[in-house]
C-alpha cells in the first residue's frame, strides 16, 4: 500500500480547516466568558475627568462631614440592634436518665431580651434570668420513653431588633 502525500493533503485540508475553525471558536467564547466572569466578581467604580483621585483615609466618622456613605444591602439599616446577639448554652448533666430534671443555663449578650427552650416534640419553655449570676436558666424533664439515645435541645436568644441566634445542647440518655 503506498501514499500519496497530495491525496492526503486534499482530504486532510476541510478536516484540519474544522478543527481550526473550532478551536477558534471556543477561544473568543471562552474570552468572551472569562471577561463577563470577572465584572461579576468585581465592581470597577468609574469617576468623570474632572475630578481629582480621592485617597481613602480611615478615621472616625464625622458628623459634619457632607460626603454620602453606602448603603448596605437589602436597606438594611446599620446599627446596634441589626446584629443578631451572642448566646452559649450548656447542661449541667450531660448524661442524663429518663425522667430526671436536667438544668441548661446559657451566658448571652447584654441585648438579650427573651430566650425560649424547645426539644423539638412539642415542648416549648421560656427561660428566666438570674440577675444575680448575669445567667439564663431553665429545667427540662427528659421524656420517659425515647426512641433515640441522645435528645437535642435548641436554645433561642432574641434581642430587640427581633434578631435571633440558635444554639444547641444534646443530652445523652442512659438507660
Amino acid at each position: 500500500m503506498s501514499f500519496n502525500l497530495g491525496n492526503l493533503a486534499r482530504r486532510g485540508a476541510p478536516i484540519a480547516a474544522l478543527i481550526a475553525a473550532a478551536a477558534l471558536a471556543l477561544a473568543a467564547a471562552g474570552c468572551g466568558r472569562h471577561s463577563s466572569d470577572s465584572g461579576a466578581t468585581s465592581t470597577t467604580v468609574t469617576e468623570p475627568a474632572t475630578q481629582a483621585p480621592t485617597a481613602v483615609v480611615a478615621s472616625a466618622p464625622n458628623p459634619s462631614d457632607t460626603t454620602q456613605t453606602k448603603e448596605p444591602p437589602n436597606g438594611a439599616t446599620l446599627s446596634r440592634d441589626s446584629v443578631p446577639p451572642e448566646v452559649q448554652a450548656t447542661a449541667v448533666d450531660s448524661v442524663v436518665t429518663p425522667g430526671a430534671v436536667v438544668e441548661i443555663s446559657a451566658l448571652a449578650s447584654p441585648d438579650v431580651v427573651d430566650m425560649g427552650l424547645s426539644d423539638g416534640i412539642g415542648r416549648e419553655q421560656p427561660f428566666a434570668y438570674d440577675s444575680t449570676m448575669k445567667v439564663w436558666r431553665a429545667f427540662y424533664r427528659v421524656p420517659i420513653r425515647s426512641s433515640k439515645d441522645k435528645i437535642g435541645l435548641s436554645v433561642t436568644a432574641t434581642n430587640d431588633g427581633g434578631h435571633w441566634r440558635r444554639v444547641w445542647v444534646f443530652l445523652n440518655l442512659q438507660p
